[in-house]
């Protein structure tokens, strides 16, 4: 069986999710951490606020566990994957305009042209479908 040769966009897109999904979940150990050393000294108090740190802590490991799952299903060629990104490009491309409100002109034109260039390429390339097919 010969194996195909991953393109070099889906290894950099690969990246592009494995690479923030390492750092969330550096963040959470780092927040999990922290939070420990708050609650033994006794200044963080009541059920309410300790919930909501460890759902905090919580959300940003899935979040770095998402990441590092689109980014290894990526390179194995999972079809469902490559949807995924591409679906994820799109809501992106949607919800670019509050991009615009809230964080200036270049975040949002960086925004708006990394998504059109991710799903683009996962779309319409044809080695990318050569590889996912």
């Amino acid at each position: 069986m010969q194996k195909i040769k991953i393109p070099l966009g889906v290894k950099i897109i690969s990246l592009l999710w494995f690479i923030p999904g390492i750092l969330a979940l550096i963040r959470s150990g780092l927040l999990f951490i922290m939070l420990l050393i708050v609650l033994f000294e006794g200044r963080l108090t009541g059920i309410g606020k300790i919930f909501l740190s460890f759902s905090g802590i919580i959300a940003i490991a899935t979040i770095g566990i998402f990441g590092i799952l689109i980014s290894k299903n990526l390179e194995k060629r999972r079809k469902w994957a490559r949807l995924l990104v591409v679906i994820l490009s799109c809501i992106g491309l949607i919800l670019s305009p509050i991009i615009f409100i809230y964080k200036g002109f270049l975040y949002g034109i960086v925004g708006i042209l990394g998504e059109i260039i991710v799903g683009g390429y996962l779309l319409f390339n044809k080695k990318v479908k050569a590889y996912f097919s």
